[in-house]
């Protein structure tokens, strides 16, 4: 069968896997994708640009023309609508059937299916559960054999049918490499990136804003959420991408990368050996220590990511459900720094409940740790996350913004997330204030310069511009190769993306 995947924004791991697993079955895949470079999280936010460069039309005459057996899409809570829209365009001129995965549709399956255009939806894990699907499509097998096929949902005898979950996939070097030519044939601006590798699936830690939780739930009879590929496996798949890509930096997407010293020990003298690139990966505060940084800095870790959210330990605890201690965060990243490790430290602005003292909290420790690169997000509630009693406990959010965000109208976590408008100046403020940590060290500085920076115009926009400088001193040819498409896109033409483009998106 020919299967056509439509995404936006930026290289999406999951559909690398359903195609490479589809493929090996003898199934063809192809992808229609827009870069969405004024709309989304991926480049800027900026609304009116977005639609002047908007392709909508462009991807469903695309999608008409390549007469698909089926067409996927994997959506997110924030890129639903976006989904929605092209299936309800394409299903007007196709009748073709239409399966929606990913981490919305898997919270609310049978909402999504109260969408006519939809007709099925994948929940969880979806290698088997699509292959199955597009088995059941091309031999034309009966509607009920549908009941059989589990993570799947439908409509059957006028109800949402949603099967139970299979078990996870423990194997996962069973699976085939992802198909990464599926995006990097696609745009040069990840093809010249670093490269996105995954060497295991699930998280140990259960933080209330976090997707991880609501999936956690779902296959709540498991456990055991932690699955990793064996190091030989992702060494092969690494050597082999290097010959066709020629990659400069690797990041490990993994949602916490140091999970096991166990499996970095094994891991990193054969990376070492064989890629010795250099790398970037997330870590966790208590998954930190003195032998795992060792590790890492033998296998040139570069750069570490660090989720810490905010620097008010009771605010963290008390509604993200982050056990560490601001004395451990300290440490991990004192560990980190001593080995030369550069940190970027992750913040989330709009907690409920959440109060200037908090964020002078959050600014004191900042300032404390002094990472490299300070990376602000603006909370987004995410559906069937535990978050969200908190937010209507505290009136932070009511029913009607519930159902909102249910349908996907949902703020974006670099624009203003769902952070109330009476709220965003405030934060405006204190996102530039720690974008400001990275670059002056001395006190008497940052003393003057917060003195003034409440007056500044654009805060939003000198808050990207610092982190982009900062992130350049760590990436700086990807970096500015990813600003000069931002910015050459007024010249180019976003409007002709396909599965095989006859000319570049970025201009030369």
């Amino acid at each position: 069968m020919n299967v056509l995947f439509l995404y936006n924004g930026t290289e999406q791991l999951g559909l690398e896997h359903l195609s490479s697993h589809l493929q090996a079955h003898g199934h063809q895949v192809k992808l229609l994708f827009d870069l969405a470079v004024f709309s989304g999280d991926v480049f800027l936010n900026i609304a009116s640009l977005g639609k002047r460069f908007d392709i909508t039309d462009q991807l469903v005459e695309k999608a008409v023309a390549s007469q698909p057996d089926l067409i996927g899409f994997s959506s997110y809570t924030g890129n639903f609508q976006w989904c929605l829209g092209l299936a309800k365009a394409i299903k007007n001129r196709l009748n073709v059937p239409i399966v929606f995965g990913g981490i919305h549709p898997t919270a609310l399956p049978e909402k999504t299916l109260e969408h006519p255009e939809i007709d099925f939806v994948v929940v969880g894990e979806g290698e088997e559960a699509l292959l199955d699907l597009v088995t059941h499509l091309e031999r034309g097998d009966p509607s009920e054999n549908l009941l059989h096929i589990a993570n799947l949902g439908f409509r059957h005898e006028g109800r949402f049918r949603v099967n139970p979950p299979r078990p996870y996939i423990r194997d996962l070097d069973a699976l085939p490499f992802p198909d990464k030519a599926l995006f990097l044939d696609e745009s040069k601006a990840m093809a010249e990136g670093p490269y996105m590798v995954m060497t295991g699936r699930g998280c140990p830690y259960h933080c209330d804003f976090c997707s991880n939780s609501m999936l956690q739930s779902l296959y709540a009879v498991e456990k055991k959420h932690i699955r990793r590929r064996s190091p030989e496996h992702v060494i092969e798949e690494l050597v082999m991408a290097k010959r066709r890509w020629n990659f400069s930096m690797v990041h490990f997407m993994d949602d916490v990368f140091t999970t096991s010293r166990s499996w970095l020990e094994q891991f990193i003298p054969l990376y070492a050996r064989e890629i010795n690139l250099p790398f970037f990966c997330y870590v966790h505060p208590l998954s930190v220590d003195e032998t795992k940084v060792a590790l890492l800095k033998q296998g040139n870790c570069r750069l570490a990511g660090i989720g810490i959210q905010s620097g008010s330990a009771s605010l963290r605890q008390q509604v993200y459900n982050r056990k560490e201690s601001n004395e451990r965060i300290i440490a991990a990243v004192d560990i980190l720094h001593r080995y030369g490790i550069s940190v970027q430290a992750d913040h989330i602005f709009g907690a409920p409940g959440e109060k200037p003292e908090h964020l002078e909290e959050s600014l004191g420790l900042y300032r404390r740790i002094r990472p490299q690169i300070m990376q602000t997000f603006w909370l987004t509630y995410y559906p069937k996350t535990p978050i969200i009693e908190t937010a209507l406990s505290h009136a932070s959010l009511d029913a009607r913004a519930v159902t909102r965000l249910e349908e996907g109208y949902v703020g974006y976590t670099h624009a203003y997330g769902s952070v109330a408008a009476e709220h965003r100046h405030l934060y405006v403020y204190y996102e530039l204030l720690m974008q400001l940590v990275p670059h002056l060290h001395n006190d008497t500085l940052f003393r003057l310069a917060r003195s003034w920076v409440r007056y500044l115009p654009m805060k939003k926009l000198l808050s990207y511009l610092l982190r982009a400088f900062a992130e350049s001193r760590h990436n700086s040819v990807y970096l500015w190769k990813k600003l000069r498409f931002v910015f050459g896109s007024f010249h180019a033409k976003c409007g002709t993306t396909g599965w095989r483009r006859s000319e570049p998106i970025i201009p030369s």
